[in-house]
């Protein structure tokens, strides 16, 4: 399990120091496209960045399994109805489809195994119609740039040393979610291409 609450009260804090605004941005690239929307579900929401994007008529479950985040996310404004769940994803309970799923930052905490299943899961809870939303790092083979590479490392180390983080390299995100069945609808880069926003929709068959 991983042990965020060691860097939860400077979180945010660290996110601007290394990235500036452009980890924030891609978070909310896409809400105002979706604000047609309703049933929203958020996996690993952190400190709740994307919540003031939301408007009255949206439904959204919160999920993250560290509680000072939760903390954190809930002193957010918001016009939404949320409910926050301090819970693992693989241990949320629910028979609700989804029209939106987001996962921001999350998938990088797993192999790529893993991640497979979770996107698996993803896909059941999600409405045909339904959109999937992804934002995350690249690997670091993509990086061309060495002080990206360095950068992107020394992230990797912190977080392995201040949260029990248990991976020590990014896999090839977008090509895993691609391989489940999804289709790209958008992509966008941030961060000098260290950062992608990803919208999806299911693949059609």
């Amino acid at each position: 399990m991983n042990r965020y609450f060691f860097v939860a009260p400077f979180y945010d804090l660290l996110k601007r120091i290394s990235f500036g605004d452009a980890l924030n941005n891609a978070t909310i690239n896409y809400m105002s496209e979706l604000s047609e929307y309703k049933d929203f579900l958020i996996v690993g929401g952190g400190s709740g960045i994307s919540l003031p994007q939301f408007n009255q008529d949206q439904n959204i479950q919160f999920i993250d399994s560290n509680a000072s985040m939760i903390a954190r996310a809930k002193k957010r404004k918001t016009n939404a109805a949320v409910h926050y769940h301090a819970i693992r994803f693989e241990a949320f309970d629910t028979n609700q489809k989804f029209d939106v799923i987001c996962f921001p930052f999350f998938l990088d905490l797993y192999n790529q195994n893993e991640a497979t299943s979770i996107l698996d899961r993803a896909k059941s809870l999600l409405n045909d119609s339904g959109r999937l939303v992804v934002t995350d790092f690249y690997s670091i083979k993509k990086l061309s740039n060495w002080r990206q590479k360095l950068l992107l490392r020394t992230v990797i180390v912190f977080f392995n040393i201040t949260t029990w983080h248990r991976h020590s390299k990014i896999f090839n995100i977008p090509n895993t979610i691609k391989a489940s069945n999804f289709q790209c609808i958008n992509l966008k880069e941030f961060a000098n291409g260290m950062v992608f926003a990803s919208l999806w929709k299911k693949a059609e068959h």
